[in-house]
């Protein structure tokens, strides 16, 4: 069963080997992107800023 696997794995083209691979990294990636965002959004511990942050920023 794993000699047939191997010489067909060469045999075949190859974009039947990269269009799944590929379909599969771009959508892990927009997972990834999508979940990144949603948190960046609904996380409240993100969007505060510490007051005293912004007066050392403003003495520069």
């Amino acid at each position: 069963m794993m000699a047939t696997a191997v010489t067909s794995g060469f045999t075949r083209p190859a974009w039947q080997r990269l269009f799944p691979g590929g379909t599969l990294i771009v959508a892990v990636l927009a997972i990834n992107f999508i979940g990144d965002g949603l948190g960046a959004v609904f996380d409240p511990a993100l969007n505060q800023t510490d007051p005293a942050k912004e007066r050392d920023n403003d003495k520069i």
